[in-house]
């Protein structure tokens, strides 16, 4: 396996207790949603995180974790949603996105961050 093909992981502390496990602790975490994108999946959603990049001054790549900060999810929501209608012909975008939804969904109803972690 190339040692630049990674996952993804999408952690959502889903309230202050999360905050403080995913802080401490690297493993265990009972309040922390954690989701992930294979290496093609998270390919799939280069534009996205592109977009998310210029327009929230973010560094989404493979090389280091980044955070989306929770009052910017509502926005990140509505780029992604945006890419979807956009793609919605193609399934495995469609697939990779609605994980990526799901993540972001749980971190606006938390207010909390999205945090990339490869």
């Amino acid at each position: 396996m190339d040692s630049m093909r990674q996952d993804c992981y999408l952690n959502v502390p889903l309230n202050k207790l999360g905050e403080r496990e995913y802080s401490q602790t690297q493993t265990g975490w009972s309040n922390v949603y954690s989701g992930v994108l294979s290496w093609e999946e998270f390919n799939l959603l280069f534009d996205v995180f592109y977009a998310w990049n210029e327009k929230f001054d973010l560094l989404i790549d493979i090389f280091e974790e980044e955070t989306l900060p929770a009052d910017r999810t509502r926005e990140a929501m509505a780029i992604l949603e945006r890419y979807i209608a956009k793609r919605n012909d193609v399934p495995a975008f469609v697939s990779a996105a609605n994980k990526l939804k799901e993540a972001l969904q749980k971190a606006i109803e938390a207010q909390t961050p999205l945090f990339l972690d490869f």
